[in-house]
């Protein structure tokens, strides 16, 4: 065994770990072998510059660790995207770079065509963080997914003048959050929504509005 592999077997021995974690478990199940992980030579960084077995962990099964690594460390997100296990791909979208715009993906290449392999990744957790992700158009691509979770994230940042196609969404969740956003043509269409929140919605946005107009109620 190296050295460098020896002192991650100490320290991974003493790590510390919030109250009520579950133990650590590589993702594909069994021990983490640090020796073995891609990430090993983070080890030799200090604290959160690197990373720490049983804490923020790239390989452990547990989201909560997974998500501490990529706080630690953003820049890794993009990297990740393709990653087998589906916390890692989750997490790893939502981490990625934040200060990429659209034309510099394009540029890129890679992460924006990763993001829109995503949005049809078989796991909900993963495109709902890619929804949180992707520009339009491609985001306009994701108002069909089968998931009203999804869909609802994508009512949260279409365009307002897009929001017409969610309207007749059958998950009134979605359609409470076309009435927050709509237009005066959306909200007539939501109108008389079968769902009470919905209407309820449509009703205290048509009141700010005229409210904001002067007009008083008697």
């Amino acid at each position: 065994m190296t050295a460098l592999a020896d002192s991650v077997q100490r320290l991974a021995a003493g790590t510390r770990a919030p109250a009520g974690d579950i133990d650590a478990l590589h993702w594909q199940g069994g021990p983490i072998d640090c020796a073995a992980c891609p990430c090993l030579s983070l080890r030799e960084l200090p604290g959160q510059q690197g990373c720490e077995p049983g804490h923020a962990c790239l390989e452990d099964v547990y989201a909560r660790r997974i998500d501490r690594f990529f706080r630690w460390h953003p820049e890794l997100g993009d990297a990740h995207l393709s990653h087998p296990y589906f916390e890692v791909r989750a997490i790893a979208a939502r981490h990625g770079d934040p200060d990429y715009g659209v034309c510099e993906l394009v540029a890129m290449r890679l992460p924006l065509a990763l993001l829109v392999i995503l949005a049809r990744d078989p796991d909900r957790a993963v495109r709902m963080r890619v929804a949180q992700r992707l520009e339009m158009p491609a985001l306009l691509r994701m108002a069909d997914d089968r998931e009203a979770e999804v869909r609802r994230i994508v009512a949260q940042r279409l365009p307002v003048s897009l929001l017409a196609r969610l309207v007749r969404d059958e998950d009134w969740r979605v359609r409470w959050e076309v009435a927050q956003r709509g237009d005066a043509s959306v909200l007539a269409a939501l109108r008389d929504d079968e769902d009470s929140e919905v209407r309820l919605a449509v009703a205290e946005r048509r009141a700010r509005q005229i409210n904001g107009l002067g007009v008083v109620h008697g």
